[in-house]
């Protein structure tokens, strides 16, 4: 049985970024192919914690909820507006009595 070919990727970086990628492979000993493929392959949230706790990622789930009621209710209010964003709906209802 023969092994499977390994095929090269490019991954495009700005040159801090990529800087910082070498920095971090060099850090842990690897290459920065080995440290990308750990990266995707791996991650894992006791190594790479997130950024927002739990609390954080509800109060965002929240507002994304509240958004998308204030969004159904303009629907249905003004079913003849289309593609009206954000900056139109602050303007629209700053303007209502």
């Amino acid at each position: 049985m023969s092994r499977p070919l390994k095929r090269q990727r490019a991954v495009y970086a700005r040159p801090d970024d990529q800087a910082l990628i070498r920095e971090q492979a060099a850090k842990r000993g690897k290459t920065i192919s080995g440290y990308l493929l750990d990266l995707a392959l791996n991650d894992d949230p006791d190594i790479h914690p997130l950024h927002l706790s739990a609390a954080e990622q509800r109060e965002i789930l929240e507002g994304i909820r509240t958004l998308d009621q204030l969004s159904r209710s303009l629907r249905r209010e003004l079913p003849d507006v289309e593609g009206l964003n954000l900056f139109g709906i602050d303007g629209l209802t700053r303007s209502l009595p």
